[in-house]
């Protein structure tokens, strides 16, 4: 039946399934927002990190992200000044982070990443299922987010092809920047940049139109 039909109708069908697939529900919003507070509540117990905030950043903020999609969290200090927190503190911190973690039963799997660009400490909520990358005052990935959040509501096809393009590009095994391939990061980027040029092309096309009536 589905080889009767002209090409561009089974190209959108097969979008709209693969899309159906992979967007979240409800149920998942809900249980990444109740994974946030079960950190926090988990990060009461440490003195170091009493008045800390856990404040989620990445495809979570900019509605960018899918039903198995990490959950990107960053640690907010209240230090007292706008000082940045050196590495090695960052390391520490996250240390007491992951004991806290295991002393609360909290976690299941965990991976220490103390030596990346940006110290990270990845686990698995026993309770919600939810994997989660925390860092430590990731101010920059927080602003990042709210821009491709305020693109997002742009154009609603731009995230549509942003689950897209990031569910090819695990498919083809070149979405980890561990081993040298991109990020979710420059994946949006790619899109972002074709929208900018399909743009760019359709008004200079209509533009032409214009003139010569």
């Amino acid at each position: 039946m589905i080889d009767s039909l002209p090409g561009n109708v089974v190209l959108v069908k097969c979008v709209k399934d693969i899309l159906t697939l992979i967007k979240p529900a409800e149920d998942d919003r809900n249980k990444r927002v109740s994974a946030i507070l079960e950190l926090e509540n988990c990060m009461k117990s440490v003195t170091a990190l009493r008045g800390a905030a856990v404040k989620p950043f990445g495809s979570f903020v900019s509605d960018l992200y899918s039903k198995s999609g990490d959950l990107d969290l960053s640690v907010q200090l209240w230090n007292g000044s706008n000082v940045p927190i050196n590495k090695k503190k960052k390391q520490n911190i996250l240390r007491e982070v992951r004991r806290a973690l295991l002393t609360g039963g909290v976690a299941g799997y965990m991976q220490f990443i103390p030596h990346a660009r940006v110290p990270v400490l990845q686990y698995v909520s026993n309770r919600f299922r939810i994997s989660c990358d925390i860092s430590i005052d990731n101010y920059a990935g927080r602003i990042k987010s709210k821009i491709f959040n305020w693109v997002n509501t742009l154009d609603e096809r731009f995230g549509d092809m942003v689950l897209l393009i990031k569910e090819w590009a695990k498919a083809q095994n070149i979405n980890d920047p561990k081993s040298g391939s991109l990020n979710s990061y420059s994946l949006c980027l790619l899109v972002l940049f074709h929208f900018q040029m399909w743009h760019f092309i359709t008004r200079n096309i209509l533009m032409r139109f214009v003139l010569q009536i």
